[in-house]
Parts: C-alpha cells; structure tokens; sequence
C-alpha cells in the first residue's frame, strides 16, 4: 500500500512539474528596420533598425532611429541609439507587436509594428513614437494604447519571428 501512495504522490509531482513548464512563458523575438516618412519627391526618409527580444523574464535589444526632418538626405538629421526595456506581441494572429524602450539621452521610445507576413515583398506597417509623443510613458508596452492604424513601412521588413 506504502508503495501506491508513494508511486501517486511521485505521479502527481511530475504531473505538476509538466504543467508549471507549459505555464512558463514562452520566447518572443521581433526584428526589423527600413525607412518612414519618405519625402514625396523622393530621397532616403527616417530610418529605424531594432531587434527585441525576451524569454518571459529577460528583455534585451537594441534600437536606432534616424530622423532625417523631412529633408530626405543626410544634412540636418539626428541618429539616436537606445536599449529595448519591454516587447509585447498579440493580435488575434500574433502579427502585431509593440516595443518600449530608452535612448541613452533618457528619452522614452515606442515602436508599434505590423508584420504582414510576406517578407520584404509585404506591406508592414510601423510607427515610431518618441518623447512627448508617447501618452503612457510608465507603461511603454501596454498594448491598449497601440493606434488603430499604421504608417507603411518602406524599403524594410519586419518580422515577429515564431515562438519556441
């Protein structure tokens, strides 16, 4: 009888250990750059580079923003690098994400994206929120504040990559 006991109690410890690892949160990387707001006449418009990434816990990344001010060349333009401080990925699909972050002057960042799931060849969508622009500025990755409708992103790709 000892023996039953033991074989449950061991039985419902794994059985627990199987859950509590299904409940783990799982990885979520996000990647992407290319250009905004490229002038009507042509040229190069601002330009942004990030990669985010967290395994439930841990968020690491990095970013940089080049604001062109609407000239399209590289007179008059401010490149700022930042860290990644929160990711979040959601949408009935998955194919939005949303990222927080801080440049090294202290300035708050925001990049809403869209993945639209073609490559290069797709129609992604981006919004890069900076400073005052950003409403919520304690919570940088809530999702309720994402805006109902994005810029295209040109000449770029991003991509939510699949979780492990």
């Amino acid at each position: 009888m000892k023996r039953i006991i033991v074989s449950a109690a061991v039985l419902s410890l794994a059985v627990a250990g199987v859950s509590s690892a299904q409940a783990a949160p799982s990885s979520t990387k996000v990647t992407g750059g290319g250009q905004t707001l490229v002038p009507v006449g042509g040229g190069a418009g601002d330009t942004i580079a990030f990669t985010a990434q967290t395994d439930g816990t841990t968020v690491k990344g990095q970013f940089q923003d080049v604001d062109r001010a609407g000239t399209g060349t590289g007179q008059a333009q401010t490149v700022t690098h930042g860290v990644v401080t929160c990711v979040v990925v959601f949408g009935e699909d998955r194919g939005m994400a949303v990222i927080g972050g801080q440049a090294k002057d202290g300035t708050a960042y925001r990049i809403d994206v869209t993945d639209s799931g073609q490559g290069a060849q797709g129609m992604d969508m981006i919004l890069v929120s900076r400073g005052d622009e950003i409403t919520n500025q304690d919570d940088l990755c809530n999702t309720e504040d994402a805006p109902d409708e994005l810029p295209a992103l040109d000449r770029g790709n991003v991509t939510i990559h699949k979780q492990k």
